[in-house]
């Protein structure tokens, strides 16, 4: 790998060497009206190795010779006229020091800068045209010259994108999709509210109109999927720009928020299909990540029900942290299995531990915890169907709140440091059976804190504010915020059961 670099860094520095004494030399050929007289010509000669010396120094310091010119950008250009501009005076300096500027024509050194720049810049666009050719445009030379515009070969399975957003956006989506050859792709027009842009070319592609029209173009064109690259759209433009998806008969994707792409977390690989949280009209919920981190973090955690809905996304959040030990208890077989296999490949560092358990057996739970000593607990194990339950009331209450008790009494029995309930909204002011035996064993869990039997920590949360149960958890980790959270509980409820 070295010999390959060193060999790369010899033949580039030598094209570099040649194309700066033939600026020179063209330089001086153009001043003189390709007529040089003899005694300038001497004079010029004796300036190559002062020229090739300077200018292959600075332009090592500039870092010319460390970049991928497959991927030249106009970073590198700047870069390039800085060193060649500098050299460039360098050059005039010490000529003017050594030989006070007799026998040069002064507009030869403007000239050679321009042309230095020229054939350096050049050199290196090609080299990235050549890559970014494919192989049979290659060695279809002709299509250089042709007056057409230039495009990379087609891929095979191929989908018609139609763009929506000819921004910044959608610029950047479009070269990453003509970069990454494992994006089956291909764009085949933009659309944007802009009147000014429309009928104008984006990178070779037209930009067709409005979205207004998309139904119409994305037939006349062709066009088998949209994608929305709008990130500072808000709640009733993404809307109506889904209405017109729907109404064209296109799937749709979207691209995540600015502020998720400044945050690093995503890239142009995040594209997705429109989420809920796009269309609500308000701020999603940031966490405090840091801050959970460094509880779950290293620690020991158990979730019961960690193969339903709730428990299973608990696990991969938890995950997230990087606990010392993640406990899977659940009484599905098969739900256990898949989570249980999930974590292990999405999280191969993660010490996962399935658990086939009931927690209306004492006796399970009790080896489970005295085995692994958890120090949180997440309750997630409840039958939530609600028109099951109306049907088989006592199974709600045999698992609900006496399973939840079971729960409850083991981790203070074994001296679990915090214990989670995941609730449910249906616990307010319940008007079913099963929102009534989870109001029940919330009241359970609520009082467990004021009775002083152990140091066990109790909180219940709404299963769709599960993460709220998180950060609490770690609230309860501080003594001195105890109360806050106590208010903060019966704010809510109180605020609820009103409302």
């Amino acid at each position: 790998m070295t010999r390959y670099i060193y060999k790369n860094f010899l033949i580039i520095l030598a094209i570099d060497a040649f194309l700066v004494a033939f600026a020179w030399y063209f330089a001086n050929l153009l001043r003189f009206n390709f007529e040089i007289p003899p005694d300038s010509m001497a004079a010029i000669a004796r300036l190559v190795p002062i020229i090739l010396g300077t200018k292959m120094v600075v332009f090592y310091m500039f870092d010319l010779y460390k970049g991928m010119w497959r991927y030249t950008s106009i970073d590198d250009l700047l870069n390039i006229i800085k060193a060649s501009g500098i050299s460039t005076l360098i050059v005039v300096t010490v000529v003017a020091f050594t030989h006070g500027l007799g026998g040069f024509a002064r507009a030869a050194f403007v000239i050679d800068w321009v042309l230095t720049v020229f054939l350096i810049a050049g050199y290196r666009l090609g080299i990235r045209l050549y890559f970014w050719l494919g192989p049979k445009d290659r060695l279809s030379s002709f299509r250089l010259l042709s007056p057409f515009k230039l495009k990379k070969g087609g891929r095979s399975g191929a989908r018609k994108l139609l763009i929506l957003g000819a921004g910044d956006c959608g610029e950047k989506i479009y070269r990453e999709i003509q970069d990454n050859a494992s994006l089956r792709y291909v764009v085949v027009g933009f659309l944007d509210d802009d009147i000014t842009k429309v009928g104008r070319l984006l990178h070779g592609v037209p930009i067709l109109g409005t979205t207004s029209e998309l139904k119409s173009l994305s037939q006349r064109i062709g066009a088998e999927e949209a994608l929305i690259a709008i990130p500072s759209a808000t709640s009733v433009q993404m809307r109506a720009l889904l209405a017109r998806c729907e109404e064209s008969g296109l799937p749709s994707k979207t691209v995540p928020g600015m502020g998720e792409l400044i945050d690093g977390k995503v890239s142009v690989k995040a594209i997705r299909d429109v989420d809920y949280r796009d269309l609500l009209g308000r701020e999603v919920v940031r966490l405090e990540e840091e801050r959970i981190a460094g509880y779950l973090g290293k620690a020991r955690v158990l979730v019961t029900g960690a193969g339903g809905s709730i428990g299973s996304e608990l696990c991969r959040q938890i995950c997230r942290f990087g606990p010392s030990c993640l406990i899977l208890y659940d009484r599905a077989e098969s739900p256990l299995y898949e989570i249980d296999l999930e974590l292990r490949t999405d999280y191969p560092e993660a010490k996962v531990v399935p658990i086939l358990g009931d927690i209306r057996d004492r006796s399970q739970l009790s080896r489970a915890l005295s085995d692994y000593r958890p120090q949180v607990v997440f309750h997630a194990a409840a039958y939530k169907h609600v028109p099951m339950m109306e049907l088989q009331p006592w199974k709600a209450v045999r698992n609900n709140i006496l399973g939840t008790r079971n729960v409850m009494d083991m981790s203070r029995e074994h001296g679990v440091e915090r214990f989670v309930l995941v609730s449910t909204d249906k616990a307010v002011r319940p008007a079913n059976v099963m929102g009534a035996s989870k109001r029940v064993a919330e009241l359970l869990v609520q009082n467990q804190n004021g009775c002083g039997l152990s140091g066990t920590r109790f909180i219940t949360r709404c299963a769709s504010e599960m993460w709220w149960g998180v950060w609490a958890a770690w609230c309860l980790f501080s003594r001195s915020r105890l109360k806050e959270v106590a208010r903060s509980q019966l704010h809510t409820r109180t605020w609820r059961a009103t409302s």
